[in-house]
């Protein structure tokens, strides 16, 4: 019953959303606290339940209870997963699995940044969907997810970039991540798009091309003098010509004030309203935060098969408009087709699941709070027959992802990835859910600009 956790969950195995049906799901609620308390003396991250196994084709991998521990317990998977089987076995689930797989926390950008580096159109340019953002001096990533509106009680307006709090944690002070931060609190902490993580990876990006270039082009200026070959020429030429591209895009870097304003008001980390968001002043610049991908996008195309949506559930994107004008009052279900746009892997898509993941956290004061969030898997697709750049694998979201909103295939927005799993899935908030805390901590009304 147990399956292997050696290999690597992203190269070897797949997710795949659970179904109402599943003969765990009118159990779940009472063996969710058993496995609670029979892994409570081990460090865990996440509990979820999904589909789980090496074929890609989800629908044929076994239903398993999927457990993200750091890799120093090891010692004890064995012996916690006999513990869980027993519990499932006293319920007459013993067809389902459990597995344990070596997982970094799901708010780990901070320690583990993303690969890819952003292209220097991202300095100057507006803000576009998917934007790099954190707070200045901080050296993390997180996702500029969209724009919101508040309306006041006297009816006037301000517009908010929507972000998690996760990647202010370490800034915001014990105070507000306990409590949060209201709008008419003072916060000297601003953000900035793209994150002096991403500024500080690509200006070394290009000062290791420069190096690259510099000592073929001294060389060949060296050998030109000697000789006078005149066929060495164009190669000075070419390599003058690439130092001077990454001198020109250094300095757009360099000179580009990425502040977009002071962080406004936030989620904190509040036991009795656990929630993941930030709100930071917005400028000129957020006019293209919340435009759609155009209807023609490769991503967004469904596979040729899919086993794991609901025959009700729109697969095909087909926006109502060019940008995001409404938010869906109807709650995530299972089989949704839904996507997001991320800092690391762009558009993605995936399909909600109809059990909710499990995330732990221990805040400032040494309290371990659970988070609850929908689960999206990555929908599956065919494997490219060439390896993919960095952040471009089968995952729906990897590290600095966190804070994209997900939409429907109508355009709408459905919630906000907070989270991501070491399985590929991301964890999202529902819209709703987040709307009216929002309104609780602001006072005010949530509007789409």
């Amino acid at each position: 019953m147990n399956q292997p956790a050696e290999s690597s969950p992203l190269e070897a195995h797949w997710p795949g959303p659970i179904g109402p049906d599943e003969a765990v799901v009118p159990l779940w609620p009472t063996i969710r606290p058993q496995i609670f308390d029979s892994i409570s003396g081990l460090q865990w991250f996440t509990i979820s339940v999904v589909s789980w196994g090496t074929n890609s084709n989800k629908s044929e991998n076994p239903t398993t209870i999927l457990i993200g521990a750091p890799r120093n317990t090891e010692k004890a998977w064995e012996t916690l997963t006999g513990k869980i089987e027993a519990i499932l076995d006293h319920v007459g689930l013993d067809g389902i699995g459990v597995t344990i797989i070596p997982a970094k926390h799901p708010f780990s950008a901070l320690d583990d940044p993303a690969e890819n580096i952003l292209s220097t159109s991202a300095f100057q340019s507006d803000i576009e969907p998917g934007s790099s953002l954190a707070p200045k001096g901080v050296d993390t990533s997180a996702t500029a997810g969209g724009c919101i509106r508040l309306r006041n009680q006297d009816s006037r307006t301000e517009d908010m970039i929507m972000s998690v709090f996760h990647c202010y944690r370490t800034v915001i002070g014990t105070e507000h991540e306990l409590n949060g931060l209201r709008l008419d609190q003072a916060s000297q902490i601003e953000t900035v798009i793209p994150s002096d993580q991403d500024r500080t990876q690509k200006l070394q990006s290009i000062q290791i091309t420069l190096q690259t270039a510099i000592a073929p082009l001294q060389n060949l200026q060296e050998r030109f003098e000697w000789t006078g070959d005149l066929r060495l020429q164009k190669w000075i030429d070419d390599w003058t010509r690439e130092i001077e591209e990454q001198e020109a895009q250094k300095r757009i870097i360099n000179e580009f004030d990425s502040r977009v304003g002071s962080l406004r008001a936030c989620s904190g980390f509040q036991i009795q309203n656990l929630h993941d968001w930030s709100l930071s002043a917005v400028t000129n610049r957020c006019s293209k935060l919340n435009t759609l991908p155009p209807p023609t996008d490769p991503q967004l195309v469904p596979p040729t098969t899919n086993d794991d949506l609901d025959s009700s559930t729109k697969r095909y994107y087909q926006p109502v408009d060019g940008e995001i004008k409404s938010w869906s009052a109807r709650g995530p279900k299972f089989g949704d087709r839904v996507f997001k746009r991320g800092r690391t892997t762009g558009v993605t898509t995936g399909i909600i699941s109809h059990l909710k993941t499990d995330i732990v956290l221990s805040n400032s004061q040494g309290q371990k709070i659970i988070f609850t969030g929908w689960e999206i898997t990555p929908e599956p697709r065919p494997q490219p027959a060439r390896p993919q750049p960095a952040g471009r694998d089968q995952s729906f979201v990897q590290a600095s992802d966190s804070g994209a909103w997900v939409l429907d295939m109508d355009g709408n927005w459905r919630g906000m990835v907070f989270a991501r799993l070491s399985s590929g899935s991301g964890v999202m908030e529902d819209v709703e859910v987040i709307k009216q805390d929002i309104e609780r901590m602001t006072g005010c009304n949530v509007e789409l600009p």
